[in-house]
Parts: C-alpha cells; sequence; structure tokens
C-alpha cells in the first residue's frame, strides 16, 4: 500500500539527508530537471518532516506538477509516469555517481514514499561526506513555487507553441527517438464496467490506423491486450515491445458523448511527448481517433505519404449503433480467446451490426472470418466456408479497400485449396496494410502448407515482429520449423511459449509430438497423457497423437484402445468439428502401417472438406504413405505438388 514504507532510520540525522538531497540535486541526472527535482525534493520533505501519509498521487500533482483541484489521477498519470522516471534517475545515480555516497534515497515500486538508509561505509569515507565538510545549500520549499511559477507562466506565454516544441524538439539532451509505439489498452473510465468494449475498441482502431504507416511498428492488439490491467514500468514494456514510445489513456462515456484521454510517453526516460483531452459527442470519434493517430505521427517527426497523408483512420461508419455492436462483437472475440460459453455471441454482434447498417463492410469481414476458421460448430464444414465466402465477398463489394475483408477471404480459398487466390488475397491484405500482424501469420500458414518453408518463415517472422507478445505467432513459427522436419528449431519455440503461459495446450500438445519424430516415445506419451483440454475437437486431436505415438512405439494394443475411445467421441462432436474424425482416425491408422484405412479415412475426409487436409503435403505423421499412388492421387485434388 502506498504510504506504507518505513520513515528514516533513527541513526540517520536531519543534515545528512539534506546533505544527500543537496547531492542529489546537484547531480548531472537532477540539475537540468526542474519537475523531476522538485518531485523528489517534496517527497524527501515531507517524508523527513513524518508527513508521509500525506505523500499521495493527487498531492502530487497538484502541489508539484500545478494540476487544477479537478486533477484525476485515473485520466491524468503524469505522477504514475514521472514516478517511474524519477525511480531509474535515482537508480542511475547510485550506480555511477553516486556510489560511494553515505545515505540512499530510493523510490520503491508501488510508492510514492521514499526510502531512505544509511550505507555502510569505510570510516575515512563516511566523514569525507560528513553533512559540515559538504558547502552544498538546499533550496528551500519556496524554490519548488518559484521554480512552478515561473514554469507556468512560460506555459502561459508558449500555450500556442507548446505542443509543436514537444514534437520538433522532443528533448533538449538529443534524445533520438525510435519509429515504433507500442498501443497500451486504453482504460475503461466509465462507472459502467461494459463500456470496456468501447475503450478496448479504440485501442484496436488507433492501432490499426497507425499501422498503415509504413516508417512506424506498431505491435498488434494482441501484444498490446497482454498488458491489460496490469501496473508494469513504461521501460520493460518499451523493452519487451521494442519500442520507443508507448501511448497510453482512457475513455470515459456519459449519454452521447465521449472523454478521450491520450498521452505519448519516451521509453527511455518516461519524458511526456505528447498529451491531449478530447470531450465530444460520440458521433465525433473518427475525428478523435485521426487526430491521436496523427499528432503521435508528427510527434515521432514521421512524413506521411500516399493515401496515409489523407487519412490514417477509417471513413465514419453511417450508423454508429451498428459500429458499437461490431466494437462489442470484436471485444467478445479476443476477450474469449477460442474457449466462449455460447459459440455464437461475437457473431451474434456482427450479425445484428449487419442489420442495423448493410453497408457495414467491417463487420461482414467479421462474421466471414469468424465462420472461416470454423467457430460456429453447429453448422457442417461445407457450410460454414461457402458461408463465410459470401460474406467476404459481400465485404469486399461494399469496399475493396478493407485489408480485413481480403484476409478473410484468403482464408476461405485457402481452406477450400485454391491457393493461387489466397495467396493473391493475403498479399492484397498486406499491400492494403502493411503492418497487419494477423495476414503476414495467415499467409504464412499458407506457405508452409504448400512446403514453401523459406517464405512462410519470413512472414512469421514479420508476423512477430509486428506482434511480439501472442502465442499463437510463436507457435507458427514453430510449426514451420517440424513441418521441415527442423525439430530442435520448432522445440524451442514451442518451450518459449510455455515461458509466457506454462498451461497453453497448445505448446505443450506440439511439444510431445516434436519428441514422437525424436523417437522420445516415452516423453511424448506422457506429455499427451497429462493434457486435458476441455474442448472435444481439441481433446481428438490429443487422443489421436496419443495413439498414433503408441502405434509407432510398438505398443499397438494400446493404440487401438485409444483409436476406440477416439471412435466413440465422434458422436459427441459438433458438425463443424466432426469433419477432423476421418484426419484424425486416418493418422492413426497410419501409425498402426494400415494403408488401406488410413486412405479410407482420408477419401472420407476430402468428400466432407475436412480442412485438416491442407497439411497433408508437409505433414510428418503420414511420410509413410507418399510412396503410395493415392497420396499423390489426393494432393493433385486438392491442387497441391
Amino acid at each position: 500500500m502506498l504510504g506504507d514504507v518505513p520513515h528514516p532510520r533513527n541513526d540517520l540525522s536531519q543534515d545528512s539527508i539534506e546533505a544527500q538531497l543537496a547531492r542529489l540535486l546537484a547531480s548531472s541526472q537532477f540539475s537540468g530537471a526542474a519537475r523531476l527535482s522538485a518531485f523528489l525534493e517534496f517527497v524527501v520533505r515531507k517524508t523527513m518532516g513524518g508527513q508521509s501519509g500525506q505523500i499521495k498521487e493527487y498531492t502530487i500533482g497538484t502541489e508539484v506538477f500545478g494540476r487544477p483541484e479537478s486533477f484525476d489521477p485515473r485520466m491524468d498519470t503524469i505522477v504514475r509516469v514521472q514516478a517511474s522516471n524519477l525511480r531509474r534517475r535515482l537508480v542511475d545515480y547510485y550506480a555511477n555517481g553516486g556510489a560511494s555516497d553515505p545515505v540512499v534515497i530510493e523510490l520503491p515500486r508501488g510508492s510514492y514514499v521514499p526510502s531512505i538508509h544509511a550505507r555502510d561505509l569505510p570510516a575515512e569515507v563516511e566523514k569525507a561526506y560528513s553533512p559540515t565538510g559538504l558547502p552544498v545549500t538546499v533550496p528551500a520549499r519556496s524554490g519548488i513555487r518559484r521554480v512552478w511559477t515561473g514554469m507556468v507562466l512560460v506555459s502561459v506565454i508558449l500555450f500556442g507553441v507548446a505542443i509543436y516544441w514537444a514534437f520538433a524538439s522532443a528533448r533538449s539532451d538529443g534524445l533520438t527517438l525510435q519509429a515504433g509505439v507500442a498501443v497500451l489498452p486504453f482504460a475503461n473510465l466509465s462507472e459502467n464496467p461494459a463500456d470496456e468494449y468501447f475503450s478496448d475498441g479504440l485501442t484496436e482502431e488507433i492501432i490499426g490506423a497507425l499501422s498503415r504507416v509504413d516508417a512506424l511498428r506498431v505491435p498488434g492488439h494482441a501484444s498490446s491486450s497482454a498488458f491489460k490491467s496490469r501496473q508494469q514500468d513504461i521501460h520493460e514494456i518499451g523493452q519487451r515491445l521494442g519500442v520507443g514510445s508507448v501511448l497510453e489513456g482512457g475513455t470515459r462515456i456519459s449519454g452521447d458523448r465521449v472523454r478521450v484521454n491520450a498521452r505519448l510517453v519516451q521509453v527511455k526516460d518516461g519524458y511526456l511527448l505528447w498529451s491531449q483531452n478530447y470531450e465530444r459527442p460520440l458521433r465525433d470519434l473518427f475525428a478523435v481517433q485521426e487526430d491521436i493517430s496523427r499528432s503521435i505521427v508528427n510527434a515521432l517527426r514521421i512524413q506521411l505519404s500516399g493515401p496515409a497523408a489523407r487519412s490514417l483512420v477509417r471513413p465514419q461508419p453511417r450508423n454508429l449503433e451498428a459500429y458499437s455492436l461490431y466494437l462489442q462483437g470484436r471485444f467478445q472475440t479476443h476477450a474469449g480467446a477460442g474457449e466462449w460459453e455460447h459459440d455464437r455471441t461475437p457473431a451474434e454482434y456482427f450479425e445484428r451490426a449487419i442489420q442495423k447498417d448493410p453497408s457495414s463492410g467491417l463487420a461482414y469481414a467479421a462474421l466471414a472470418d469468424w465462420y472461416a476458421f470454423g467457430q460456429a460448430r453447429e453448422l457442417p464444414n461445407e457450410d460454414l466456408l461457402a458461408r463465410a465466402k459470401q460474406l467476404a465477398e459481400k465485404a469486399l463489394q461494399l469496399d475493396q479497400s478493407l485489408a480485413d475483408a481480403h484476409n478473410a477471404l484468403g482464408n476461405v480459398n485457402m481452406w477450400t485449396w485454391d491457393w493461387r487466390a489466397a495467396e493473391d488475397q493475403f498479399r492484397q491484405a498486406i499491400e492494403l496494410n502493411p503492418g497487419y500482424s494477423i495476414a503476414h501469420l495467415n499467409y504464412s500458414r499458407m506457405l508452409t502448407f504448400e512446403g514453401r518453408f523459406e517464405e512462410a518463415l519470413r512472414e512469421a517472422d514479420r508476423a512477430r515482429e509486428l506482434d511480439p507478445m501472442p502465442s499463437a505467432v510463436t507457435l507458427q513459427v514453430g510449426q514451420v520449423h517440424y513441418y521441415a522436419r527442423r525439430y530442435d528449431r520448432a522445440m524451442e519455440e514451442f518451450r518459449r511459449i510455455l515461458e509466457v503461459t506454462p498451461n497453453s495446450v497448445a505448446a505443450r500438445h506440439c511439444i510431445g509430438t516434436v519428441y514422437a519424430r525424436q523417437g522420445l516415445y516415452a516423453q511424448a506419451i506422457a506429455q499427451f497423457q497429462s493434457l486435458n483440454p476441455q474442448d472435444l475437437g481439441i481433446e481428438a486431436g490429443n487422443l489421436r497423437a496419443l495413439a498414433h505415438t503408441l502405434a509407432i512405439a510398438g505398443r499397438r494394443q494400446e493404440a487401438t484402445e485409444v483409436l476406440d475411445r477416439l471412435t466413440e467421441m465422434s458422436s459427441r462432436l459438433q458438425p463443424g468439428a466432426s469433419g477432423w474424425f476421418d484426419w484424425n482416425v486416418a493418422l492413426v491408422y497410419a501409425g498402426l502401417g494400415d494403408k488401406d484405412q488410413a486412405f479410407e479415412h482420408l477419401t472420407n475426409a476430402y468428400e466432407k472438406h475436412d480442412r485438416a487436409l491442407t497439411c497433408i503435403k508437409v505433414e510428418p505423421l503420414v511420410d509413410n504413405l507418399r510412396t503410395d499412388l493415392r497420396y499423390a492421387a489426393l494432393l493433385k485434388k486438392i491442387g497441391l505438388r
């Protein structure tokens, strides 16, 4: 809790603390930083006076940073940003010039109350640093007021050019800004928690707008979401995402009006590059998005060209209610991560959006993707894909510039084995939005299935560069290596996922599969047996992997028993997932060496248009079928060579 930090140790005199404060304020880390010096002096003097209980975020904001009485720390994070900066300056000071100082002043994480303690030093060093031998005068408290009076006066004089100054000069110390910005999830500051979809949607829209700028690297929504509701140091976030600046903010909806605050912070030192508060009617939301996006581009001194020079955000939709429903559908999709209690929930939002606004290409594209990836499992696979294609084509009829729609149609074409059409759509999606990590990821999948591993790896690496946090990207990199028979490299990638998400069923399943290919059957079997997936479709895939491994390990009776469990499970699978049954059974028979049964089920899978067949050209588990003429004939049917 804030304030729960010990007072200075009793064996420290007021003079010794005053002397240490003077050393800090005179150091290179603080001598040219008026705001940080005032911050440090304020918290140290309050603590020295036994008033640490008064050191609150609101008090610091109003008394040190000159914020008005209406200052709301939830909307304006100036204190948190500068506290992070102050901590780094203190660490830098004590790591360099202050390494032998007798008194240590620190600002613990999670608190604004400083920790002040003595350092154990040799007697001669302690004497050299005695307060009476240090000819430094500590500024009085009134100095804080004088500093801020001057700063306020300067701010008033320069009000008309203040934003330009922040953009054009950034810092007087000549720091070079990296052309990369992370858009952290905007906080929902509304009284209604259900409005979170709106703040999440604004985050995604700004990411999408900025990703259209060729010279700017913007981590995708999945990476941004990894830091949602987590108190993490800006510097650490920047390092993990590989960016030089971070955009953060919050939204508050009240009736038909919205308040948005946004600020751009430099990662290296916490310097505030730009900030702005907006209070507008909801109908002006897209103008706010455009203004925020352009302000960031200006702050980072990036020259826009091409379509981005005209507009960064999408055209404003005709129907705001429909757009709100679209955002809610996207929010449900992200929040559920594929594990919804009610499969249709996101789809219902998209369908309602289309009903409200039949011209909403975004809603058509999102619904197409939903069907393309088989989320609506109550429908047979062929019906899912036919519906997805119809929706994607409708989205493109409405707006040919929608990268989302081209990506959705690319997925449909890939799953229906129209490879050249799929590649064309993925390329168009990437051309329209080079920073669209999902399009790079899906294109990588398509290239993998065709056996174009080096191209696939380049696209997967590009997706990871754009969106470094999500496990789906790392999983794809691992799968490229797996299908290319680079099992050691694949294992490295799958284990990387477990470092972030130790309970990832997908990663642990893939690790088991690699163990099996390396001949480590005992480890593979143990891995599969330890998994307990809740989704029946995933459980079926796990049973298939277990049965196949038992078969190639020579434990045929056990493999047959697991195959029986897999067969029994087929009656409980929904139509959209049951198509995978024949693929799974075919792989088990391949492991058992029964080629006739394997090809019988592969033929059934083809007739049901089972999307699992997309990987048959590269799947190691069917290597013993490749010399059979039926294998070549099947590849030809699905357009592979």
